[in-house]
């Protein structure tokens, strides 16, 4: 994946990550190259809490349903300077994603 990051201003800022993975499904299978790309604009309420709004996909899955894609929300708690709490909903736009995936999790900078 190469990430790009921009702050268009002091509280918003604008991602894009874009990469290829080499794949095989199974041992019986051979390997294809799959497309992941992202996007996503995040705005910061507070110097602890902030939003985020993303549309994510993969591509050439060679999925009989299509390529995953999917559109999220989500909000980011810092818990510590270098502890952050995440949350999220995912909700596919493609048959191959699925519908709703909510998320939650903690990063921790080392």
């Amino acid at each position: 994946m190469v990430p790009l990051s921009v702050k268009l201003s002091e509280k918003w800022e604008v991602t894009v990550n874009g990469g290829l993975a080499h794949l095989r499904e199974n041992a019986e299978s051979s390997y294809h190259t799959e497309g992941l790309a992202s996007a996503s604009f995040s705005y910061e309420w507070s110097e602890k809490f902030g939003t985020y709004y993303e549309i994510a996909g993969r591509f050439n899955t060679e999925n009989s349903r299509g390529d995953p894609v999917v559109l999220g929300t989500g909000f980011t708690y810092k818990l510590a300077k270098e502890v952050q709490l995440d949350a999220r909903v995912n909700v596919g736009v493609t048959p191959a994603a699925d519908r709703i995936n909510p998320f939650v999790g903690l990063s921790v900078r080392f």
